[in-house]
């Protein structure tokens, strides 16, 4: 894997599941952001055809449990969109990039930050690091939740959909 990686090197299948407009399966667009630690999952349908069944998955991960004043734990979190178990696309992000690190299929090593992508029609196996890839431009320079709308974008979750952050997540 040479290069930037964008949406024209996703698998052309996941790319078009990845490009099929979702809606929210509950009919509820209002959520709050899991709790570090906590998980939320989201039915989702496809417009097109109703019975795929995908999900828009918000993993916040644990955090130090001592709290020193004005210091904020370092940040690792998930988003994933997927069909049934296999991820179509997903983004792994910390704080601290040496705590995160994925092994490509190659045997290549990504460490940080980072996006996983089906490029050769085996499952978003493959990693790349957000700065390495075009599907989300700036990925790397965001916060979570300018990341996380963009990520619903690249995914065509419906916009109406609303995640409420509280402090400290």
């Amino acid at each position: 894997m040479g290069g930037m990686i964008g949406l024209d090197d996703v698998f052309r299948e996941t790319r078009g599941l990845l490009e099929m407009e979702k809606d929210i399966a509950s009919g509820g667009y209002s959520y709050q952001w899991p709790a570090p630690g906590r998980k939320l999952c989201l039915d989702l349908y496809a417009k097109e055809d109703k019975s795929l069944k995908f999900y828009l998955d918000i993993i916040e991960g644990k955090r130090a449990s001592s709290i020193i004043v004005g210091l904020t734990p370092p940040r690792k979190m998930t988003m994933q969109n997927r069909l049934a178990e296999a991820p179509i696309l997903r983004i792994d992000r910390t704080d601290e990039p040496d705590t995160m690190v994925h092994r490509n299929p190659d045997g290549s090593r990504i460490v940080g930050s980072h996006m996983h992508l089906d490029l050769d029609g085996s499952g978003a196996r493959w990693a790349v690091p957000l700065s390495g890839q075009t599907v989300i431009v700036g990925a790397e320079r965001m916060d979570v939740p300018q990341l996380f709308w963009e990520f619903l974008d690249v995914c065509h979750i419906n916009e109406r959909l609303e995640v409420e952050q509280s402090l400290g997540v």
